[in-house]
């Protein structure tokens, strides 16, 4: 399924309210790990991508490029700053920071995290519980080293490629 993206909504530092509107959204709460704060994040109508982090290219396109330079030009310095965004937001303040996400609609709506589907890598520093938040109303809590990053509110997910983007 492809995405098309009508809005992107970020928030910042601390508590925020985030809402989509009827198109296809990207959606953040926080753009640094471990200073997001609980943020709610809705998605309204449309195929919505709820960011827990973003794509590395995204993020530093000229660092992809520097990699693909020859005799590796730049590489040491791409290494560094590829490391400074190896986890997740909200990663690193313990269950004091995460992301309410509100409205996710399977089968539209997915969430990106950092790593790929593979087995043995970075998403193995996931996991998911399921809570019973209300009779009959699972939510699944989205936990990276054993620290809350997310609540889904009213869905059982799992970490495959039907709910997840991996970057």
């Amino acid at each position: 399924m492809k995405f098309l993206t009508n809005d992107t909504l970020v928030g910042g530092m601390g508590n925020d309210k985030i809402e989509g509107g009827s198109g296809n959204d990207r959606i953040t709460g926080g753009i640094v790990s471990g200073s997001s704060g609980k943020d709610t994040l809705t998605g309204n109508e449309g195929n919505d991508i709820f960011e827990l982090s973003y794509s590395f290219a995204e993020v530093y396109p000229q660092i992809i490029m520097l990699e693909s330079l020859p005799l590796n030009q730049g590489l040491d310095s791409a290494k560094k700053e590829r490391k400074k965004i190896s986890k997740p937001f909200y990663a690193e303040k313990g269950d004091n920071d995460f992301a309410l996400i509100e409205d996710f609609t399977k089968g539209e709506d997915k969430i990106r995290i950092l790593g790929t589907s593979s087995s043995g890598d970075i998403t193995s520093n996931y996991s998911l519980k399921k809570i019973e938040s209300s009779p009959n109303v699972i939510d699944t809590n989205i936990y990276y080293d054993e620290d809350l990053i997310a609540v889904v509110a009213g869905n059982n997910i799992e970490l495959t490629g039907d709910f997840f983007l991996f970057t």
